[in-house]
């Protein structure tokens, strides 16, 4: 679930992705939420969603992102009258995800979450990649295998 949010002592309005506790014991999710939490915190880039702060109640563990108000890419592939996006609009966002993406890399993070749900725009239209949940940090010098 995500919300939009005020800080009470600036004003400024940030999204809020509340985590249900309950439900991430369940499914096992508590580790890759603080995963999640954690290469936020390292990411730092204007072409990667920034996470304000995090903090947890009772019931949920929430990460306070930038609002970025643009919607999601799928929003603009689809649901603006016309299907598709210019060509133009799409070297644009994809030269902005690939920088992510490398800055990402570089930092031995892989982004295994790629879709359109998950690059969000602001109202300049500047898109940033969202929800690392499945997004892994590779320790340097080991080797990666898959069977």
């Amino acid at each position: 679930q995500v919300c939009a949010v005020q800080a009470k002592h600036t004003g400024q309005i940030y999204a809020c992705k509340k985590l249900d506790k309950r439900r991430l014991k369940k499914k096992g999710g508590e580790r890759l939420a603080l995963i999640e939490k954690q290469i936020l915190e390292k990411a730092n880039s204007r072409f990667v969603i920034n996470l304000a702060y995090a903090y947890d109640d009772k019931m949920h563990l929430c990460l306070v992102m930038d609002l970025m108000n643009g919607g999601d890419l799928k929003f603009h592939i689809y649901d603006l009258g016309k299907r598709g996006i210019r060509m133009e609009r799409v070297v644009y966002y994809v030269a902005q995800i690939t920088i992510g993406i490398l800055h990402l890399h570089g930092m031995n993070i892989v982004y295994r979450d790629m879709k359109p749900e998950n690059v969000l725009l602001d109202a300049k239209g500047q898109c940033r990649l969202s929800d690392f949940g499945l997004a892994v940090e590779l320790t340097k010098g080991k080797k990666i295998c898959q069977k």
